[in-house]
């Protein structure tokens, strides 16, 4: 299945292009203020290199937050345009089960830390068990990290657990690798806090498939997980 996989949920956008699960190209770009430039660029850059035509494009993927406002909007607002000047079906994925999904198969318990700013954190708390779907506990809201802290402090957890740590979170809240966990702890690799377009693509293509039918060309919403920092004014009032 041919896919474009796009997300611009922080502040490191990526792209991938596959035909099934054979990862033709990919790209990254840096700065959020650049991403809706920068995006049907580097896309068209991808389709060129293939020799692929936008309409032979079959799933367009993305990332449907949580994460940065304006650039979960920047590459909605790019695959809604595309998937209906082209008739392109359009899979999102969360950012958080990414992440985890990311962390290496011996990693039983996954904290998945996104960076929400105002002082908070994104923050899911996954299980992997015998190869089995990642189990996810708590609803990914936005809290504070030592709230975050203070609920897995109290956390249930099994003999023998481990807990890996992943999210670009870690880079602006380092103290959260050194925390007394209760149980072994560990970070997974730097590289792997961002996502991954390859995976997204190949995730996003298992999702379609799994979808009953009728299947419909949009078949996600964003999940921002609270207001966005800047909204507009609901009403407009005459200076007195």
């Amino acid at each position: 299945m041919r896919t474009l996989a796009m997300d611009t949920s922080a502040a490191q956008g990526s792209i991938a292009l596959l035909d099934g699960d054979h990862l033709l190209a990919q790209h990254t770009f840096q700065g959020s203020t650049g991403h809706a430039v920068l995006l049907p660029q580097l896309c068209q850059q991808l389709l060129d290199g293939a020799g692929w035509q936008p309409q032979e494009i079959q799933l367009l993927a993305i990332c449907n937050g949580p994460g940065a406002f304006a650039g979960l909007r920047i590459a909605f607002a790019f695959a809604q345009g595309f998937s209906l000047a082209h008739a392109i079906p359009i899979v999102g994925l969360s950012t958080l089960e990414l992440l985890a999904a990311q962390c290496p198969p011996e990693s039983d318990w996954i904290g998945v830390l996104v960076d929400a700013r105002r002082s908070e954190i994104f923050a899911a708390l996954y299980q992997r068990d015998n190869q089995q779907p990642l189990l996810r506990y708590g609803p990914g809201a936005a809290l504070t990290p030592q709230n975050w802290l203070t609920a897995l402090q109290h956390w249930p957890w099994p003999d023998g657990a481990h807990l890996t740590l992943t999210g670009n979170a870690l880079h602006t809240y380092p103290e959260l690798l050194h925390h007394p966990w209760p149980l072994p702890c560990q970070s997974s690799a730097a590289p792997l806090w961002s996502v991954d377009p390859a995976l997204l693509g190949r995730l996003a293509q298992q999702k379609w498939r799994q979808l009953p039918e009728p299947k419909t060309l949009l078949t996600t919403l964003l999940d921002y997980q609270r207001r966005p920092d800047a909204e507009p004014p609901t009403s407009l009032k005459r200076p007195s």
